[in-house]
């Protein structure tokens, strides 16, 4: 990929976005006919597997596309004016509010986790004692001669 010519990676990296195209369009008219969730499922696995594609592509080809004088221009421009824009997005009020509420729904989340996890260890433990109780009582019946004692014996769980 970064051997080819830049053109000829320019033409690569446009590639999938014009062979997706009449999938989108079959998609819009199967939407117009009816078909709304195939259409909507149809848009939605182009968009992502093309997205997908190209950003490979992009990868791929970013070197040899810099080649092109008015490609690394532009290259140039949209990076400049895309780090701007996510620097006032950040300096914002709701990005920090955002941010904030992100760390603590975080936290929140991994105290819950935290004790489902403890609650789940103690009613493991419960269920060990349980099917350990039931398995004596069933071996107990299955063979009486064999047995006893009418409790199970006690043990202590790892």
């Amino acid at each position: 990929m970064r051997t080819l010519p830049p053109y000829v990676a320019l033409c690569l990296f446009t590639l999938p976005g014009l062979l997706l195209l009449p999938v989108k369009l079959l998609a819009l008219l199967a939407i117009a006919h009816g078909h709304a969730a195939s259409g909507i499922a149809t848009i939605v696995v182009a968009k992502v597997g093309g997205a997908a594609v190209v950003a490979r592509l992009y990868a791929l080809t970013l070197p040899t596309l810099l080649g092109i004088p008015w490609f690394a221009r532009a290259y140039a421009r949209f990076m400049l004016l895309k780090a701007r824009s996510l620097d006032l997005l950040r300096a914002s009020r709701a990005a920090r509010l955002a941010t904030r509420l992100s760390r603590t729904a975080r936290a929140g989340w991994r105290r819950l986790l935290r004790r489902r996890r403890a609650a789940l260890h103690r009613n493991r433990n419960r269920v060990l004692r349980a099917l350990r109780r039931f398995a004596w009582q069933f071996r107990a019946r299955r063979q009486p001669e064999r047995r006893s004692s009418p409790r199970p014996p006690s043990r202590k769980l790892p």
